[in-house]
């Protein structure tokens, strides 16, 4: 009697172990289609876009920063950046002369 309790005990631990599985499988699958539908509509969006002449046009000025003949580009500079100085650590007096004796 104890065998065929153990042999039900693992056939229903293994069919629950499947069935955990599974469920882990079809949540993933699941969550993978709604973001390829939003990729979906966020492409067809592009393209009904992009199907105007209007919308090409803005495409193209976005992409590669282009004017049509007569217009004139006006470029904003930030003040504010700050200039990247190189500046080498402070070498002893034999470093450098070490350095420029033997530069490899």
């Amino acid at each position: 009697m104890a065998v065929i309790v153990a042999v039900v005990m693992s056939a229903a631990w293994n069919m629950y172990q499947t069935s955990y599985g599974t469920e882990q499988r079809v949540d993933r699958l699941r969550a993978e289609h709604r973001e390829l539908q939003q990729r979906e509509e966020i492409v067809s969006n592009a393209a009904l876009n992009v199907s105007t002449e209007r919308g090409l046009e803005a495409e193209i000025r976005e992409k590669f920063s282009v004017a049509q003949e007569g217009e004139r580009v006006i470029v904003l500079v930030d003040d504010d950046t700050e200039t990247a100085t190189t500046s080498e650590p402070n070498t002893s007096w034999w470093r450098s002369v070490l350095s420029f004796m033997w530069p490899f």
